[in-house]
Formats: structure tokens, sequence, C-alpha cells
């Protein structure tokens, strides 16, 4: 029984140091936009808007605007940041962690790569973004 909670008391601080490293990159609660607000997010793979519907409830529709995906102002709900196990950070965008979003429709959760980057417009204007004057310019041939 002593091993067991060594090892329980292990991976905690293990967590909690992997959770502090993050925690200073640069990332969106979705809970604090507005209505009508557009995020632009680039992952290592995609590139994906989202228009905020409720953000208490983290509802958006989403358009798969490069990569594999073929989403068009699909109703999904923006579950959060993970790094692909049963750990999520619940509303968030966070930049080098992966995007997990929930659509209803297709009774489904989809996993995307690390976020890279991303950009928040408020009314046509860029408001707040990752650290990058802005996403990459997508040209029609790239798109999958």
């Amino acid at each position: 029984m002593l091993g067991d909670n060594r090892t329980i008391d292990r991976r905690r601080v293990e967590l909690r140091k992997l959770i502090d490293r993050y925690e200073e990159n640069p990332s969106l609660r979705i809970a604090s936009l507005c209505e009508g607000d557009e995020v632009g997010v680039e992952t290592l793979h995609e590139r994906l808007s989202l228009r905020v519907i409720d953000p208490g409830i983290a509802r958006a529709a989403v358009t798969a605007i490069a990569g594999g995906r073929n989403f068009h102002e699909e109703m999904c709900a923006v579950l959060g940041a993970t790094w692909g196990g049963s750990m999520l950070w619940t509303g968030r965008i966070v930049v080098g962690m992966n995007l997990e979003i929930s659509h209803p429709r297709k009774s489904a959760s989809f996993l995307f790569s690390p976020v890279s980057r991303f950009e928040l417009r408020r009314d046509g204007a860029i408001v707040a973004n990752s650290g990058y004057s802005s996403l990459r310019p997508v040209e029609p041939r790239q798109l999958s």
C-alpha cells in the first residue's frame, strides 16, 4: 500500500510540473469571449475558424479552413486543451496543447494536433493573438 501512495504522489508532482510549464503559454478562455467573436486557430496540421455562439457553454460554429476535416459552420462545443489523455483543461485553447471539440450532430469528439497559434477577432479587428502578428496565409492549393 505504501508503494501505491508514493506512485500517486509522484504522478501528482509530475502533472503539476507539466501544468506549470503550460500555464505560461498563450491561451484563450472561451467563457471570457463575447458572442460573435471569431477565433482563428492554427494547429500543426489544420486551420480552423471558430465563431463564438455561446461563450458560457463554450459553443462555437467551427469551419475547417485547411487540413483534413470537413467542417463548415458546424455547431460544436469547445471541450478544451489536452495532451491527448484523460486530462482536459476545459474551455481553453492553449498553444502547445491539443484542441478537443465535440460535434453533437456527428456524436463524436475530435482531437486536433497541438495549437501553433491563434488570433481573436472582434468586429473584424484583431484584439488578441498568441504572440504572432497574424496567422499564416493559406493558399487554395494547401487545402486538403
